[in-house]
């Protein structure tokens, strides 16, 4: 029940953004240790990811090391996929 809209999320290069109205997501179990993948939607539409100790940082960092630790095994396609899923609700709330 907690409302985040305007939340302030520090990222882990110490950059502070703000979450948007629905600005935070969360897919699991995923991954190799079956945890939970947060996914925050900024005020001006980045996506930002944050999964065990990594993070939170971009989508995008998170994919790259998605492909240095899985790969194309199942958990980097799972995660790849969640990305996806991601992608098309931060558009949705546009």
């Amino acid at each position: 029940g907690a409302y985040l809209r305007g939340a302030k999320l520090l990222l882990s290069d110490d950059t502070e953004i703000t979450l948007s109205d629905r600005g935070a997501m969360s897919i699991g179990p995923i991954g190799s240790e079956g945890g939970t993948l947060m996914i925050y939607r900024a005020e001006d539409g980045g996506l930002y990811a944050q999964r065990g100790c990594f993070g939170p940082a971009s989508l995008d960092e998170f994919l790259l090391a998605v492909d240095e630790t899985h790969g194309e095994n199942a958990h980097g396609r799972a995660y790849r996929a969640a990305a996806e899923m991601a992608r098309a609700w931060s558009e949705a709330q546009a």
